[in-house]
C-alpha cells in the first residue's frame, strides 16, 4: 500500500479572532482542504507543527463544532494532539499534531492480524524542540518542532535524537519522522546524527527541493528508513503558512 507523508507548519489553526479577522474555524477548514487536496486519493499520515491546539482548546472547540473534531467523530480521521502549549513562548510547547487517514489503520489492522489504533506515546517539551511521538501498530511516528532561538542558543541535537530513540516502542520496526527543523545550516549535523543512530535519512535531500520556506532555504524534512521507500517528493507552496507543506 502506498501511503503519503505530509507535514506542514501551519503556524496556528487557532487564529486570533480580533486580530486576524478571521472566523474562528476558518483556518482549520483551510487545513483540512490543504491536507485533503494534497493528499488527493492516497492514504496518508499528516504531521502539523506550531498548531497552538491543546487538549483544552480541542474540547472547547469541539463543543463548538470544530470541523476537524466533527470530522473524527465520523471517524474521517483520527489524531493526537500535543499537551498544554506554553502561552509565554519561553519553553517550547507550541502544539504538535499527527493525523492518520483510516484507510493507513485499515492496512496496519489487516497486516498485523488484529485492529491497530494511532495511540500516543508521550509529548516531550525542552527548551530546544518539541516531539509528539505516537504509533499505529509497527509504525512509530514523530512531529518534530526545533525552535528558532532568539538567545543565539544552538539546539541540542544529540537530545533531540537520543530522546526520539527513547520513545520508539520495541515492537515498532518502522519510523517515520518529520517537522520543521529550522536552521538549514546545521542539517548536515543533524542528518548525520538520524543517520548513524536511528538509521534514518531524509527524503528531501537529494530530491531537488531548493526551498520549503517563503524566504528561502530547506526548513521541513520527512526521515525514513530508506530513500528506496520514497516515491516522489513535493513542496507544495499557496497554503496559508510561509512554510510549504511537504508531501
Amino acid at each position: 500500500m502506498r501511503v503519503a507523508v505530509l507535514s506542514l507548519n501551519v503556524h496556528s489553526i487557532c487564529p486570533n479572532v480580533r486580530a486576524t479577522g478571521e472566523a474562528k474555524f476558518d483556518r482549520i477548514e483551510r487545513v483540512l482542504s490543504v491536507i485533503d487536496d494534497v493528499g488527493g486519493s492516497t492514504p496518508f499520515i499528516a504531521l502539523l507543527q506550531e498548531t497552538w491546539l491543546d487538549p483544552d482548546r480541542l474540547n472547547e472547540y469541539a463543543e463548538e463544532g470544530m470541523p476537524l473534531i466533527s470530522s473524527m467523530s465520523s471517524s474521517k480521521y483520527e489524531c493526537l494532539v500535543s499537551d498544554n502549549p506554553d502561552p509565554s513562548r519561553q519553553i517550547i510547547g507550541r502544539g504538535l499534531m499527527v493525523i492518520a487517514h483510516p484507510d493507513v489503520i485499515q492496512w496496519i489492522s489487516r497486516v498485523q492480524g488484529k485492529q491497530a489504533m494511532l495511540q500516543k506515546v508521550e509529548h516531550v517539551t525542552v527548551r530546544s524542540f518539541e516531539v509528539l511521538a505516537g504509533f499505529i501498530g509497527p509504525l512509530f511516528i514523530v512531529s518534530v518542532y526545533v525552535k528558532h532561538r532568539r538567545d543565539g542558543g544552538r539546539p541540542d541535537y544529540d537530545q533531540l535524537v537520543d530522546i526520539i530513540g527513547r520513545l520508539r516502542p520495541p515492537h515498532c520496526t518502522f519510523a517515520i519522522v518529520g517537522g520543521d527543523f529550522n536552521y538549514p545550516a546545521h542539517w548536515g549535523e543533524v542528518s548525520s546524527l538520524f543517520e548513524g543512530h536511528l538509521e534514518m535519512v531524509s527524503a528531501v535531500d537529494g530530491s531537488g527541493i531548493t526551498s520549503t520556506h517563503r524566504r528561502g532555504n530547506v526548513l521541513d524534512h520527512v526521515l525514513l528508513p530508506s530513500r528506496a521507500l520514497v516515491h516522489g517528493v513535493s513542496a507544495v507552496e499557496g497554503v496559508f503558512s510561509d512554510h510549504a507543506m511537504l508531501r
